[in-house]
């Protein structure tokens, strides 16, 4: 009888490791790059790592698209301003940075903090992190639909109207004298 409870006991810790191992992110990968709005060249992606119970830690890097052709070449274009919105592990509001990435920067810009998101929830849905970005499962069938948890905002910068935007207060709230510079 102790053999069988030792079993099941190692068992049960080793699915309960399992389900813990952060999916989408095995190896420690990142995420593919991603668009943060589809008529913008500014691409985001995620990897997952940390896990500590319900909630991962997740380092963001950003980068410009400069072979897409979405991206804005025209001489009045610096780069593009952009707010990063993610909510509060509560989900009761959202965090929101301000970023100006301009077009002098080539390389890909790692956020200093990791994000925290909250994965499981009390009624066994989850946030899983794929190669194509987070899903929502929310059933036992592991039916998978995108998860749209972030409200992001990004724009041109013009250099013949810099105050001309779509990331007012509205939408998302660009803040420039609290914008972080990227060039």
């Amino acid at each position: 009888m102790k053999k069988i409870l030792l079993l099941l006991a190692t068992l049960f810790i080793y699915v309960a490791s399992w389900c813990q191992t952060p999916i989408g992110t095995m190896n420690n990968e990142y995420s593919n790059w991603l668009f943060v709005n589809s008529d913008k060249a500014l691409q985001v992606r995620y990897k997952q790592v940390k896990l500590e119970n319900e909630i991962g830690y997740f380092e963001v890097q950003f980068k410009i698209n400069f072979d897409d052709q979405i991206f804005c070449s025209h001489p009045t274009c610096l780069g593009y301003l952009f707010v990063f919105s993610y909510p509060t592990l509560d989900n009761m509001k959202s965090i929101e940075k301000s970023y100006k990435f301009y077009n002098s920067f080539k390389g890909i810009y790692t956020l200093s903090d990791t994000i925290p998101i909250k994965l499981f929830f009390p009624d066994g849905s989850k946030r899983i992190l794929r190669e194509e970005g987070f899903f929502y499962t929310t059933d036992n069938n592991n039916t998978e639909m995108s998860a749209n948890f972030f409200s992001n905002c990004v724009d041109d910068i013009l250099s013949n109207n810099p105050n001309y935007h779509r990331c007012k207060p509205y939408k998302s709230n660009f803040i420039e004298s609290e914008a972080i510079m990227i060039k």
